[in-house]
């Protein structure tokens, strides 16, 4: 699911995945500085209890400096968050997976 300051792109859920949780997902924090710039956090659920099977919910918040500038997800598995810019100052970037992970990366984005 591609989810952009409140728009969203609705896509099926499988029947498993409303039960299933994830466990561990494949997840990354990039920064892109081709217009508009944006911190984008990707992440793909890969194992799921208690099926073991992929593609269930997965949601992620994004924190700039410590204050939460993005949340949601999906029930499918596959999210991709994208946080556009507001400057470019220097600021610590966290996602928080619902699987419990994380990921850390500094970029120049306000």
């Amino acid at each position: 699911m591609v989810v952009q300051w409140g728009g969203a792109i609705s896509q099926a859920v499988p029947a498993h995945a409303a039960t299933a949780k994830c466990t561990f997902a494949q997840t990354d924090l990039s920064f892109t500085t081709a217009p508009p710039a944006r911190v984008i956090a990707q992440g793909e659920c890969v194992t799921a209890f208690p099926t073991g099977e992929e593609g269930a919910a997965l949601f992620v918040k994004i924190y700039r400096s410590g204050t939460l500038v993005w949340s949601g997800g999906n029930g499918v598995g596959v999210v991709t968050a994208i946080y556009n810019c507001q400057g470019s100052a220097v600021n610590d970037f966290t996602a928080v997976w619902s699987t419990g992970q994380s990921d850390e990366a500094s970029f120049a984005c306000g």
